[in-house]
C-alpha cells in the first residue's frame, strides 16, 4: 500500500470521504428497514471507495500500483450510477423494477464493464508518469462505453426524478426537487472533469469529481431527513465533529515526542467525548420535536373532525328546524281556528285535549325556535334590529303574561316597575326573550314561594335580576349552567320540563352580542337562585 501524500487535492478528497463516512452510517441509523435508506447507504459506500481509490491512485509511486488502484478507482465509479437509479427508483416509489429480467438487464452494462476492467484487464492498458498527473492510457472504445454508461444511468435517474417531481406535492414535491437539483449540480461537474476530459487525454482536473459529488450526498440526506431543519442541524454537528475527530487522528501521527503524543491523544478523546454528548443533545432535541410535531398533527386532525362534525351537526339542526317551523305553525293555525268555533261549535269534552294539543304544539315551537336561533347564532346569522328602548315597559309585559300562570301555581310573583323609564340600545325582541326565559325557568323550577323581578341602575349599566325560591342550584353546577344541553336537576330528581337545555345558552350568546353579561347565583339545592342580566344604559 502507497504512502499517501497530503497535499491539498488529497485532503479535500480525504475530508469529502469523511463526509460520505458519516452521512451513510447517519441516515442507515435512522432506520435501516427503510428501502432508500439502505440504498442511499450503499450509494455512500460506493462514493466512499471511488474517493479512497483516487486519494491511493495519486499517491501510488510506481506504474504497478498506479494500475492497481486505477482499476480500483474506475471499478468503484461503476456502482454510483447503478445504485442511484435503484434509489432514485425506490425513494420516488416509482417501483419500475418489478420483474427479474428487468434487473438483469441493469445490471448488464455494469458486469461487463467490470469485467473488462478486474479480470481481463482491457479497459485500462497502462499508467503515464508526467511532471504534472500522471496520464491513464484507455482502451478508447471500452472509455466511449463507459462514458456513455455513467451519463445513460443518471440520465435514466433524472427522467424518473422529473416525472416524480412534476406528480409529487407537498414535503415530497420539495425533498425531490432538492435531490434533483443536488445530485444534477454535482454530476455535471463530476462528468465534465472525471468522464469528458479524460476523452481528451485531460487529467489535470480528475480529482475534482470526487469533492464534487458530496453535493450529491448532501442534498440527498437532506431530503431523506423530511426537509427538517433540526434534522440538518444534527447532520452539521456530527460531520463538523467527525471532521475534527479526523484532524485531531492524522495529527497524532506528527507528534515528535512520548509527551506531545499522550497530549494530542488526551486532547482527541476528550473532544470524542463531548462531540458525542452535543450529537445526543441534539437527538434528544430531534426526537422531542418530533413528539410534539406528530401530537400537534393528531390535534390538528381531530379538530378538523370535530369542526367536521359540529358543522355538520349545525347544518343538520338548522334544515331539520326549518322543517319543522311550517307544519307546526299550520297546525297551530288550525287549532286556532278549531278552538274559537270557526269550524263548528265545540263541547266541553272536546275543548280540553285540543288545549292541551294547542300547549304541546307551542312547546315544539318553542323548541324548533330555539334550535334555529342557535344555528343562526353559531353561523353568525342573527340578525339584531338595535334601537333605544325602555326596559321597564319590556319587564312589565313579560310579568303580564307571566302573572296568570304564576296565580294558577300559588306562587306570589313579585315586580315593581319604576316610576322613571329606564332605557338601553337593544333589540327589543329578543331582549324581551331573554327576560322571557328568565321568568319562564323560574316558574318551571319553583313548585312553591315566590318569585320576584327587580330593575335598577348602578355605574352607567341596568341590572335585572329574577330571584326564585326553587330548587336552587349546586354550587359545583353554576359554572357550566350556560353550556348547551344543559339541564337543571335538584339532585334527587329531575322535573319533567321540555326543552333541549339550549335556552341559558342562547339567552347568554345574544346579551353578549349586546354587550352585556348574564350569570347566576345560589346558595345550594332547595336554597332557591338569582339570576342576572346586566346591559349599558343609553
Amino acid at each position: 500500500m502507497p504512502e499517501i501524500v497530503i497535499d491539498i487535492k488529497n485532503t479535500l478528497i480525504i475530508l469529502t470521504a469523511v463526509v460520505h463516512l458519516v452521512l451513510g452510517l447517519l441516515v442507515l441509523r435512522q432506520d435501516r428497514r427503510e428501502k432508500p435508506n439502505v440504498l442511499f447507504s450503499l450509494l455512500e459506500l460506493s462514493l466512499l471507495s471511488w474517493a479512497i481509490s483516487m486519494v491511493f491512485y495519486r499517491s501510488a509511486e510506481t506504474v504497478e500500483a498506479s494500475l492497481w488502484w486505477v482499476c480500483v478507482l474506475y471499478a468503484s465509479a461503476i456502482f454510483i450510477p447503478w445504485v442511484f437509479i435503484y434509489f432514485v427508483d425506490a425513494f420516488s416509489g416509482k417501483k419500475l423494477f418489478t420483474k427479474f429480467w428487468q434487473h438483469i438487464i441493469v445490471a448488464g452494462f455494469p458486469f461487463f464493464l467490470l469485467k473488462s476492467i478486474v479480470l481481463d484487464k482491457t479497459f485500462i492498458q497502462n499508467v503515464l508518469f508526467t511532471t504534472r498527473e500522471k496520464i491513464i492510457i484507455f482502451n478508447n472504445s471500452l472509455h466511449l462505453l463507459y462514458a456513455l454508461y455513467i451519463s445513460g444511468y443518471f440520465l435514466f435517474a433524472y427522467i424518473i426524478l422529473f416525472y416524480a417531481y412534476k406528480a409529487s406535492s407537498g414535503i415530497k414535491k420539495i425533498q425531490l426537487k432538492y435531490i434533483l437539483v443536488g445530485t444534477l449540480v454535482s454530476t455535471i461537474i463530476g462528468a465534465g472533469t472525471n468522464l469528458i476530459l479524460p476523452l481528451f487525454g485531460i487529467f489535470a482536473l480528475n480529482w475534482v469529481g470526487q469533492v464534487a459529488i458530496s453535493i450529491l450526498a448532501i442534498a440527498i440526506t437532506y431530503a431523506i431527513f423530511k426537509h427538517s431543519l433540526l434534522n440538518t442541524k444534527l447532520i452539521a454537528i456530527e460531520l463538523f465533529t467527525a471532521l475534527i475527530i479526523f484532524v485531531l487522528l492524522v495529527d497524532i501521527f506528527f507528534a515528535n515526542t512520548p509527551r506531545e503524543l499522550f497530549s494530542k491523544m488526551g486532547i482527541l478523546i476528550a473532544v470524542a467525548f463531548f462531540g458525542k454528548l452535543i450529537v445526543n443533545s441534539a437527538l434528544k432535541e430531534i426526537e422531542s420535536r418530533e413528539q410534539i410535531e406528530k401530537l400537534a398533527k393528531d390535534l390538528q386532525t381531530a379538530n378538523d373532525e370535530l369542526a367536521r362534525v359540529s358543522q355538520a351537526k349545525s347544518d343538520f339542526l338548522s334544515i331539520a328546524s326549518h322543517q319543522l317551523k311550517t307544519p307546526l305553525s299550520i297546525i297551530k293555525g288550525y287549532l286556532s281556528l278549531i278552538t274559537e268555533g270557526s269550524f263548528g261549535r265545540l263541547t266541553k269534552k272536546m275543548k280540553d285535549p285540543l288545549q292541551r294539543i294547542y300547549i304541546s304544539n307551542e312547546r315544539l315551537i318553542s323548541l324548533v325556535e330555539d334550535l334555529l336561533n342557535l344555528s343562526r347564532i353559531e353561523d353568525g346569522r342573527m340578525k339584531y334590529d338595535m334601537a333605544k328602548a325602555n326596559l321597564v315597559e319590556v319587564v312589565t309585559s313579560v310579568y303580564e303574561e307571566f302573572k296568570d300562570q304564576a296565580k294558577q301555581r300559588n306562587i306570589k310573583f313579585i315586580w315593581k316597575p319604576t316610576k322613571t323609564p329606564v332605557f338601553s340600545n337593544i333589540d327589543k325582541v329578543k331582549i324581551r326573550n331573554v327576560v322571557f326565559n328568565l321568568v319562564d325557568n323560574a316558574i318551571k323550577y319553583t313548585e312553591q314561594g315566590s318569585i320576584a323581578i327587580t330593575l335598577k341602575t348602578e355605574n352607567g349599566k341596568v341590572l335585572v335580576e329574577v330571584t326564585d325560591t326553587g330548587i336552587g342550584i349546586a354550587r359545583d353546577h353554576l359554572d357550566r349552567l350556560f353550556a348547551k344541553f344543559t339541564r337543571l336537576s335538584d339532585g334527587n330528581r329531575n322535573f319533567a320540563i321540555s326543552g333541549f337545555g339550549l335556552g341559558l345558552y342562547i339567552t347568554k350568546l345574544i346579551v353578549k352580542d349586546h354587550n352585556g353579561r348574564i350569570w347566576a347565583d345560589s346558595p345550594g339545592l332547595g336554597k332557591g337562585s338569582t339570576f342576572s342580566l346586566e346591559l349599558p344604559l343609553g
